[in-house]
């Protein structure tokens, strides 16, 4: 059972403002700030992203515009240009993207992707000296996927009369930036958004490179198409820049102009699909091209690419495949031998695991990467495998989400004669007789540094949601905000909700596989029509089920020869929590209400009374009139506290004050009674103030929100007229006794004393009149020092100032100023 997270508890409350702002459902707005988006701007941008919002890399790489000119000379001197690239999917479709475009602008333009087992990854003087010796004549290497770390073999480049373009995206080291023609690599010169694949570095150098000349790279052949198979492959977070390109590819993925495209999407059986999602990419495309780079060269997967005969295409497509069939062999093969290993290792006890085998040689080095992630996830426990070259052992390592692994090696690194990765993935080297110690130390080491992290894997819930949601009269507003989220991918994972109390009423095995059609009701017995299938739950444990379940539902949008519709998964339940909130209910410290109304306040007496529990109100002096009940002060907190009683604070909003705020938090919090705090704010910013300020999660807002329109007569002329106006209407006159219902007119014939009686006393009226003078202003500074003179020392001192700064910003506020208390 993995760990339950609940995404939609953290900031709390923000998700009203932000829906607030961008007209959209509190849902939509918490799974915004779910994937780390609260500000505005960004969420739209999010929502509806476009390629205008691309941004410029002239702005952020000033030396792009040499670069152009060196590539304009070059062509016009009809110098070659090398593409050096990488053997993964990202690599494979940056140089694909890069060939093809430099060669329909006009450059005469080679590519070169070194071989995975016998060179290894990147520009390295071997490589680059065998990409030279098989084309003549070059004036300018292009990197693309790699060269941010090439520091030495760009001297030698530019020794031997070459210069160099690096198009990178990896994270370039301090000291050590190769000293090239041209560095773009997002991870510098601040540039605003730096977690690109590399082939969106290459498709961002293109796009300046073809509005420099006055070429639009939307108009070439499967640019979108191919920025879109690299970023999904090499799994890149679909955020920013990332989510508008893939986007747009996606739409276009289809019916792709590029026939090696097209072709895959037919071999594997998408075609009928009604549209090409993120994990159709990822899980059926981006294998096939990875896998001919674990076993030898990549041309085949290139020139797949770059083909415009359709029977060429499927001759390439079937190598693919092939090579891929054999990569799900070799992983079958040291997957089962690992397995074996983890015998003789404490899994339980250690937070790494090191495997090595000396059988497992350069022939599965292609595979070692992809068999730890197996293991990673299968036990939740960071896994490096280790295989033989000559003297060494060369590791692919992989880790869980809560650990960096990049800089846990770099810890380890007097053992190591090279290592490099990023978070989540790493690949370094050692001798082999140094292998004991380095595996001692590396396993001591993780178990000190990580020891408190708790490897458990997790499920993060975005939001609860009740049954009715997701019925059919309710559905279709509540699916199409979620299609507003896709693409979904790593950064953007589908959301997932969790529904309380739910029962099992039906379930039915789907075909041979561990697939059943469930459905579910609630409480009530009424049943969810929708199919849900489940996910890994067997039939013994459906038949087994607690009698109420809360399930974690994931929602998944399909397409089928014409058809589009939504899937529902169920992915994990446990026995329902209402029982256990029950319980906690009667424990809990304090619960800030924010009541609608006097008569709400009369039914919370009655429900303690009811309850047999005795309770205390305390609450400023001059709000008395609000209670008719006896009530203290808070400056003045003799009240016998030594029984149970529980504590009704009223006026709350007062913790918003700092002054008050010193004196009283300290004594409320080493208060054991239970505590209820009241409050009439109906500003969301000012009620997440002060729950934080008072410690407190569970909060109940009123079910509809109080916006009164607002007319600002003070110093009328006219006020008898003014008045007459509202003769037999439904109106009320402030200052009276407290009214008990809403009235269609409050008219305030004198200033209120302080902001929160202003407050209070709004909300019983659908249009608030301010109709008062001066002379009442110099009446209501008499008031306050007639009703000071009942109160405490401190009690008077506070209400004083409070209210006189009340007053005066009364006389002196603008109408739209007065307005903003209300809403």
């Amino acid at each position: 059972m993995r760990r339950w997270v609940f995404l939609f508890e953290e900031n709390k409350g923000q998700e009203e403002v932000l829906a607030r702002k961008l007209g959209i459902s509190s849902l939509l707005a918490r799974l915004l700030l779910n994937r780390g988006i609260s500000e505005p701007s960004k969420a739209k941008k999010f929502l509806n992203p476009k390629i205008e919002d691309l941004y410029d890399p002239f702005t952020y790489f000033p030396d792009l515009e040499k670069a152009i000119d060196f590539l304009i000379k070059l062509r016009n001197a009809k110098r070659k240009i090398l593409v050096f690239g990488d053997y993964d999917v990202d690599g494979i479709t940056a140089t694909t993207l890069m060939y093809r475009v430099l060669s329909h602008w006009g450059w005469d333009v080679s590519f070169y992707v070194p071989h995975r087992l016998d060179e290894g990854y990147g520009l390295k003087e071997k490589s680059v000296k065998k990409a030279l010796s098989q084309n003549e004549f070059i004036g300018l290497l292009i990197t693309v996927d790699c060269g941010i770390k090439s520091k030495k073999e760009v001297e030698y480049l530019k020794k031997n009369g070459v210069e160099v373009i690096i198009t990178d995206h990896h994270i370039p080291e301090e000291g050590s930036i190769p000293e090239a023609l041209l560095v773009l690599d997002p991870y510098l010169n601040n540039y605003p958004y730096p977690y690109m694949a590399g082939v969106g570095v290459a498709f961002k150098f293109l796009k300046a490179l073809g509005d420099a000349i006055g070429k639009d790279i939307y108009k070439e052949k499967g640019v979108l198409e191919l920025v879109t198979l690299g970023t999904l492959g090499d799994l890149m977070e679909l955020k920013d820049e990332n989510r508008v390109l893939v986007r747009y590819g996606l739409e276009k993925i289809l019916n792709s102009d590029l026939v090696g495209v097209r072709t895959l999407i037919r071999k594997v059986g998408l075609d009928k699909n009604t549209f090409i999602s993120s994990k159709d990419i990822i899980f059926n495309i981006t294998p096939r091209i990875n896998a001919i780079g674990r076993f030898k060269e990549v041309e085949e997967a290139i020139r797949l690419f770059l083909t415009e005969n359709v029977e060429e295409a499927e001759i390439l497509f079937d190598k693919l495949d092939e090579f891929n069939r054999k990569r799900k062999e070799e992983v079958e093969r040291v997957y089962e031998m690992a397995k074996e290993m983890l015998r003789e290792e404490d899994i339980e006890n250690n937070k790494a695991v090191f495997l090595y085998n000396s059988l497992w040689g350069r022939d599965v080095g292609g595979v070692m990467g992809i068999v730890a992630s197996m293991l990673v996830e299968e036990y939740n426990v960071p896994f490096f495998l280790g295989r033989k070259e000559e003297e060494f052992i060369v590791f692919s390592g992989r880790g869980v989400e809560d650990v960096n692994l990049f800089e846990f090696v770099s810890k380890l690194s007097d053992y190591l004669i090279n290592f490099g990765g990023h978070k989540g993935a790493v690949g370094f080297s050692l001798f082999e007789k140094d292998y004991e110690d380095f595996k001692n130390s590396a396993v001591r080491l993780a178990n000190e540094i990580w020891k408190e992290l708790d490897f458990t894997p997790k499920v993060k819930i975005d939001a609860e949601i009740p049954l009715d949601k997701i019925k059919s009269e309710n559905i279709g507003k509540f699916l199409s905000e979620l299609d507003m989220l896709s693409p979904f991918g790593p950064g953007n994972e589908e959301p997932r909700f969790k529904i309380n109390s739910t029962v099992i009423a039906y379930f039915e095995k789907m075909g041979n596989g561990g697939r059943y059609k469930i459905k579910i009701g609630d409480i009530s017995g009424k049943i969810l029509s929708t199919p849900i299938f489940s996910l890994g739950i067997e039939e013994e444990a459906l038949k087994e089920s607690p009698q109420t379940v809360d399930i974690v539902l994931r929602i998944e949008k399909e397409g089928y020869q014409g058809r589009e519709y939504f899937n529902f998964y169920l992915e994990e339940w446990r026995e329902a929590e209402k029982k256990e909130k029950e319980e906690k209910r009667e424990k809990i410290r304090a619960i800030l209400y924010f009541l609608e109304n006097d008569t709400e306040k009369t039914f919370l007496i009655e429900e303690i009374k009811k309850r047999g529990r005795e309770y205390a109100i305390i609450s400023p002096y001059w709000n008395k009139v609000y209670w008719n009940e006896e009530i203290v002060s808070p400056w003045d907190f003799s009240i016998d506290l030594s029984k149970d009683k529980v504590i009704i604070w009223d006026d709350a909003e007062w913790f918003l004050n700092e002054e008050f705020y010193e004196r009283f938090l300290v004594k409320i919090r080493n208060i054991n009674n239970p505590i209820i705090f009241l409050s009439n704010l109906k500003k969301e910013e000012k009620r997440l103030n002060l729950s934080d300020i008072l410690g407190i999660k569970n909060l109940r807002i009123p079910k509809k929100s109080f916006n009164p329109a607002f007319i600002d007569v003070r110093f009328s002329k006219n006020k008898e007229k003014d008045l007459q106006f509202f003769e037999g209407k439904d109106v009320y006159f402030y200052p009276n006794k407290v009214p008990i219902r809403m009235y269609r007119y409050l008219i305030f014939l004198k200033p209120p004393l302080t902001e929160v009686e202003f407050v209070r006393w709004s909300k019983f009226g659908q249009n608030i009149v301010l109709l008062f003078g001066k002379e009442d202003f110099i009446y209501s500074y008499k008031k306050v020092q007639e009703v000071s003179m009942g109160l405490l020392k401190g009690e008077r001192e506070f209400f004083v100032t409070q209210s006189h700064n009340f007053l005066l910003f009364l006389q002196k506020a603008r109408p739209s100023e007065i307005y903003s208390l209300l809403v």
